[in-house]
């Protein structure tokens, strides 16, 4: 630590003193994954060449340049961009590193669910397992499904697309009539993940809500 021109991680991993550049890893790390510190913005020459115990790396982006020979021989099966493709294809790459770009490229997506009262937003890897959604509750209202961007039913995938989702909860409003419980017509709030959702109630008549029972909760 009293080093005035290096630094290293608990990895054994060398930096220069303010872990802008990544020097060198350790090859006899037996670890096979790594993620590189986020102040990092320059990966030398060699850094990585033949470790081959590595599988998977994460590369901030911050990153900006990597140079020759940094992943020859490194045998990665997976690289996680922590940003955009197009910030990825800015990245200054040198010869001989096609151990690196030949590896599977997982970028950031936003995860968008409105809940009606709600939006919440999280980023997730493409390729990663998505995680768990939880089926939404509203009090008055029953769930019916979840609605895609473009208004439609949306088939949750179980891994994380190459895109952006968004998904806005669609419910349906239930009444009491006679002690029995009519769950009126579908009701999704919030089309456009950047709107406010809408509880207006709709007014039936009776032979209308007569239909509307036992009808499908979605579009199929």
């Amino acid at each position: 630590p009293n080093n005035p021109n290096y630094s290293n991680d608990e990895y054994g991993a060398l930096f220069d003193k303010d872990k802008t550049v990544l020097i060198e890893y350790p090859c006899g790390n037996q670890r096979s994954y790594y993620e590189i510190p986020e102040s990092v913005v320059s990966i030398n020459g060699y850094a990585f060449t033949q470790c081959n115990n590595i599988k998977k790396l994460i590369i901030n982006s911050g990153v900006k340049t990597i140079n020759d020979y940094a992943f020859h021989y490194c045998k990665l099966s997976d690289v996680y961009y922590t940003g955009t493709r197009e910030e990825w294809n800015s990245i200054e790459i040198g010869s001989y590193n096609t151990y690196l770009t030949g590896a599977n490229l997982h970028f950031l997506y936003n995860l968008s669910i409105n809940l009606g009262n709600e939006v919440e937003s999280k980023e997730q890897f493409s390729g990663d397992t998505l995680d768990f959604i939880e089926t939404p509750s509203k009090e008055g209202y029953t769930f019916s499904c979840w609605l895609d961007e473009n208004g439609e039913k949306a088939q949750i995938p179980e891994i994380m697309p190459a895109e952006n989702i968004v998904l806005t909860a669609k419910y349906k409003k239930i009444q009491q009539t006679n002690g029995v419980s009519v769950l009126y017509d579908e009701e999704a709030f919030g089309k456009d993940v950047h709107l406010k959702a809408n509880d207006e109630t709709k007014t039936l008549s009776p032979e209308v809500k007569a239909q509307q029972i036992g009808r499908a909760s979605c579009r199929e």
